[in-house]
């Protein structure tokens, strides 16, 4: 009978706490400032380019952290860690009236919480011969919960996203669309009226709509699948990558969903299932020159799209000269090998890269 000893070679409780704080990126931003470099009617000229706040303070955070790592029968490595961070006086833009000359300033908005596990299992599966194989596996899950906004409100609105009390940081504010109208091709929206909850009613006009929290960027999954094989001189390595859960928000459809109005503009791809003729059932509305129902000024849940995909990341194959001739020409080692990334990717949404920007909005900088 195996012993304990004999199951578990290795294992470690780690616990730790820290608090940290983050600087603004710049120095200066608690100040306000004025530069020169503007001219007027050909004459030297400067203007106010910067809101200062004098309140700014440093972004804290507090971190928790608790991990086991253990190894067994000297072959299966096992890592699970859980983690809490606190953000306080979080260090972001807020918005303001445009009469100032400036949409925005930074100021210290509010608390989020970010909390959650990561599990790491690898294992050396082949290993005593002279083919080798190694391979990890990785989850993690993270939740991210707004705590408190610095001016006792319970939301925050910022463009196309909403922070709120109790829901994501980066959660999308949106007018709800409802389909195009498959006897006129018309785009429909749910007037989601708060006086009346529950309703389903639609209208074709967008300025009646009110608009609703809707999804959140962050991924609830997200991990990886590694392998390493080596036969003698040879070498091959490969990582797959996955994300599960989140969504992005198409910003960029406020230049592409014209539906023809102008008869100039580019023409998305996907405006080739548009509606055509009374009866057909699309979710991409009429095109004509001159259209005056088009979507690009309308911020709708129809421009939120899954990030969901798995991707092969890396591969590379080396080539190692044999030691004993290696160091019969003075060096330790000579390896020769060819890498690719991004080689495959499979995604629920492919009309851009599915790794977007943290906050999950897209402007053309992640099309393929």
């Amino acid at each position: 009978m195996a012993s304990l000893n004999d199951v578990i070679s290795d294992g470690k409780i780690r616990v730790s706490y820290g608090t940290n704080g983050t600087l603004p990126s710049e120095f200066y931003t608690y100040m306000d400032l004025t530069g020169f470099g503007f001219p007027y009617r050909n004459n030297p000229g400067m203007r106010e380019i910067q809101i200062g706040n004098p309140g700014l303070k440093w972004e804290k955070q507090n971190n928790l952290n608790i991990g086991l790592d253990l190894r067994l029968f000297e072959r299966l490595g096992l890592t699970f860690e859980w983690y809490q961070r606190q953000s306080s006086d979080l260090l972001n833009d807020v918005p303001t009236s445009y009469t100032t000359g400036f949409s925005s300033y930074l100021s210290n908005i509010g608390t989020i919480r970010n909390s959650g596990i990561e599990l790491d299992l690898n294992a050396d599966i082949l290993r005593n011969g002279a083919f080798k194989w190694t391979s990890s596996l990785n989850f993690g899950m993270n939740r991210n919960k707004t705590i408190a906004l610095s001016d006792g409100s319970s939301e925050l609105r910022d463009g196309t996203q909403i922070h709120r009390i109790g829901q994501p940081w980066y959660s999308y504010y949106l007018i709800e669309f409802a389909g195009i109208n498959k006897e006129t091709g018309v785009p429909q929206y749910y007037i989601n009226d708060p006086a009346n909850p529950g309703s389903r009613e639609t209208t074709e006009d967008y300025t009646a709509a009110t608009r609703i929290l809707y999804k959140s960027a962050d991924p609830k999954l997200v991990g990886g699948f590694t392998n390493t094989f080596r036969y003698k001189f040879l070498d091959l390595n490969f990582t797959w990558t996955y994300s599960l859960g989140g969504n992005s928000y198409d910003s960029g459809a406020q230049k592409t969903e014209l539906g023809g109005k102008t008869g100039y503009d580019n023409i998305p791809k996907y405006y080739e299932r548009r509606w055509q003729k009374p009866g057909d059932e699309t979710d991409i509305e009429m095109f004509m020159v001159g259209n005056k129902y088009d979507m690009s000024s309308v911020a709708n849940t129809r421009r939120v799209h899954s990030t969901d995909h798995i991707r092969l990341k890396n591969l590379t194959f080396g080539v190692s000269i044999p030691q004993h001739i290696s160091r019969r020409l003075k060096v330790s080692n000579i390896r020769a090998f060819c890498s690719g990334m991004n080689l495959l990717t499979f995604a629920a949404y492919k009309n851009y890269d599915p790794e977007v920007p943290v906050n999950g909005v897209v402007y053309f900088e992640s099309l393929n």
